[in-house]
């Protein structure tokens, strides 16, 4: 996640490399090589990203309503047992809650390892036995939230699968350089020619780093993923979570404003063993 990352001060310190750079190199004869060679390289990249970009959209969209699909389905599902007695009540929650955990505290790449969280839903439903007609009606629509629940996940577990390959990434890098090295040779050394070369170098990293976090799923991650994750936990009466990871990644900000529970794990990732759960309480 932090290979192409810009943070704001690393572009600064990126775009006064490249300005140094251009003020250095510049050519006092352009060749029309170059400038073919560029407006090749541009119009092939152009196609590329525009593809890239839009398909990585897609696949965020698509995970995000299958995210949707599955938090709503296990809030329907929690207060549907509402109707089996208090004692169902809470154990569906339970075991709904460590679910809802788990997938936080599990990367997203780790998804499909929160299986034997789920299947303890699966477990708590199924041993449900109805005492009358309402609770058989009820009973019938949980075992088909569990359907669609498995198919969610799934279908979520191929989307997040779904990367950019290597060789896509070699083709995004070598187009890049191919521009910014045709750039420098059609660089005067004017002071506008290394302030259009700069912006425009400058430029082409951002838009790989926007690619980057499309693919790597943490674009806007707290709004798109953690946020409806905390929703999920106040519609079923419980407190918020966070992982200590998250919160010392600064991948989160909202924490701040409520009263939440966060995970700490004594170990390295992925070894979540020795679990704790600390209440923090928001300040005042």
């Amino acid at each position: 996640m932090k290979l192409l990352n810009l943070s704001k001060i690393g572009s600064l310190a990126l775009l006064s490399l490249i300005v140094l750079i251009a003020s250095l190199f510049h050519v006092k004869e352009i060749n029309s090589l170059y400038t073919a060679i560029l407006g090749v390289a541009t119009f092939l990249m152009g196609i590329f990203i525009a593809f890239s970009i839009s398909d990585r959209h897609s696949r965020i969209d698509e995970l995000r309503r299958n995210d949707s699909v599955e938090r709503s389905k296990l809030i329907l599902l929690y207060n549907f047992s509402k109707y089996f007695g208090e004692k169902k009540h809470k154990a569906i929650q339970n075991v709904t809650d460590e679910y809802l955990m788990a997938t936080l505290d599990y990367s997203v790449w780790d998804y499909n390892e929160t299986e034997p969280n789920f299947r303890k839903i699966v477990d708590e439903v199924c041993q449900i036995k109805p005492k009358n007609g309402h609770q058989s009606v009820l009973f019938d629509n949980m075992l088909s939230i569990l359907d669609s629940l498995t198919t969610a996940r799934r279908e979520t577990i191929g989307i997040i699968q779904d990367r950019l390959s290597k060789f896509e990434w070699g083709i995004f890098f070598f187009l890049s350089i191919v521009i910014v090295i045709s750039l420098l040779f059609i660089n005067s050394g004017s002071f506008m020619s290394v302030l259009i070369i700069s912006i425009l170098s400058l430029t082409i990293f951002l838009i790989l780093n926007l690619l980057y976090t499309l693919d790597n799923l943490s674009w806007k991650v707290e709004v798109r993923i953690f946020e409806p994750y905390q929703q999920a936990f106040e519609a079923m009466d419980l407190m918020r979570y966070y992982s200590e990871d998250t919160i010392a990644g600064k991948m989160v900000k909202n924490h701040l404003k409520h009263d939440y529970r966060m995970g700490i794990f004594p170990g390295v990732y992925p070894d979540l063993s020795g679990k704790q759960i600390k209440i923090i309480r928001r300040r005042k």
